[in-house]
């Protein structure tokens, strides 16, 4: 009798690789949100940085909702015959909630080079302050 421990060792890996897509939402998130997107935070307001490479200025979309920024867009498939294409195509989008309140009338999105850029300035009320502590 002859066991193919190979058979063996790609079910192992297979069962490893369901078991991290499961058991952890995170990773299962991450890896197949797009457009991939970076939060930064300064002094004054939220910086969203989204990466949306081949998509045009009148495909995209965003929409400030509450507390919630929403990406939405379509990146339009390039005519060809492919041998491989790992680049995602078709409608997307995101939701980013925010933390800090912002000022919804001074946003301002632009779209260089395949990165989106957008900026929300945060309200007074969102600013930190330091409070004067009274003795008696």
């Amino acid at each position: 009798m002859v066991i193919d421990v190979r058979a063996w060792n790609d079910m192992q890996a297979l069962d490893q690789l369901l078991d991290a897509l499961w058991h952890n939402p995170n990773v299962r998130q991450r890896a197949f949100a797009f457009p991939p997107v970076n939060v930064e935070e300064t002094d004054t307001a939220l910086v969203v940085t989204a990466a949306v490479p081949g998509v045009a200025p009148a495909d995209v979309e965003v929409t400030l909702e509450d507390k919630s920024l929403i990406i939405r867009g379509e990146r339009q498939a390039e005519p060809g015959r492919y041998f491989r294409q790992e680049r995602p195509v078709g409608p997307f989008q995101r939701v980013i909630t925010m933390e800090a309140a912002v000022d919804g009338d001074g946003v301002h999105a632009s779209l260089r080079h395949g990165i989106l850029t957008i900026t929300l300035p945060k309200t007074q009320a969102a600013s930190q302050r330091r409070i004067l502590v009274e003795g008696e």
